[in-house]
């Protein structure tokens, strides 16, 4: 087998998460002797990885003969989405090639999951020198980095030197702010991306309806409700559930029901989020009726 073809095969595993095909397609690598090819191990790596698999993605990565950004990209990225953030570091720590936007990326969001703002302003540094500080990916990464940290006027100053800011930056900026109990700014934030013609997203309305929940601010909840229905948001389960929880807060149960019916795939946190708003309101009967309906 070619190592093109193979390479192509191991890419399909990786992004359908196809362990067992995976791993067929390795021990054919290693049958056939083109482990050597830095794409082709780079490829059983990155299925590994994406697989979950991050013990055998670092075993592949220890014992390759040659590697190159590609392969640092994906075992740093690899250990991060596997909740490994200090293993990531670790591993950053030891590159002696100059790392790209994707290896600050995860760098930086492992210092975000570690709240390490010292480590993630070294970085920071390190990006700023290799000209990537300004790339969306790093940006991104740095203003929920500096959020997450508390540092907000860090955050803002990121955001304010990106190229293009997009909405995985406003989101990363409304979200910081409401976690650091600052929901009015996060509100700002979001007038001005809308001034911008940017269209919100999910993650934009859970933050923001949630923090409506806990601040008792019922009208603009309802407003926001009015915009995920606009773009056809309200149906998905994460953004009915954070409506449902706002409206039980305010024992609007006629609401919370009219919510619950137009969530097209209800997960277990609809069905609790339900079962709780009734309980909420005193009304343990109807709690207990909707439960029963729901095993």
């Amino acid at each position: 087998m070619v190592p093109e073809t193979i390479g192509s095969l191991l890419h399909h595993c990786s992004k359908t998460k196809s362990f067992r095909s995976g791993l067929s397609l390795h021990a054919s690598v290693l049958k056939t002797g083109i482990q050597a090819n830095v794409i082709v191990s780079n490829h059983v790596l990155n299925m590994y990885a994406k697989c979950g698999r991050i013990n055998f993605a670092r075993q592949v990565f220890d014992e390759m003969s040659e590697k190159n950004l590609v392969s640092w990209s994906a075992m740093v990225s690899g250990y991060e989405q596997a909740g490994e953030p200090l293993l990531a570091l670790d591993l950053f720590s030891q590159m002696r090639l100059a790392p790209n936007e994707y290896i600050f990326s995860s760098a930086i969001s492992a210092c975000s999951n570690l709240m390490l703002l010292s480590e993630g302003r070294q970085i920071h540094a390190q990006s700023i020198k290799g000209g990537y500080a300004s790339v969306s990916f790093v940006s991104n990464a740095l203003i929920s980095m500096y959020m997450k940290c508390g540092h907000s006027k860090d955050a803002l100053s990121v955001y304010s030197g990106a190229l293009q800011p997009n909405v995985v930056s406003y989101n990363a900026i409304i979200t910081g702010f409401i976690e650091n109990q600052q929901p009015e700014k996060g509100f700002e934030v979001f007038k001005h991306m809308r001034q911008q013609g940017l269209a919100p997203d999910r993650f934009t309305f859970t933050g923001l309806l949630r923090s409506c929940a806990d601040s008792n601010a019922l009208h603009s909840g309802m407003v926001l409700h009015c915009q995920t229905i606009k773009l056809a948001l309200d149906s998905t389960a994460c953004i009915g559930n954070v409506i449902m929880t706002m409206y039980s807060n305010f024992s609007l149960m006629k609401e919370v029901e009219k919510v619950f019916e137009l969530v097209q795939e209800k997960d277990g946190i609809s069905w609790n989020t339900f079962i709780a708003a009734y309980s909420h309101c005193e009304d343990h009967e109807k709690s207990l009726r909707v439960l029963r309906g729901s095993l």
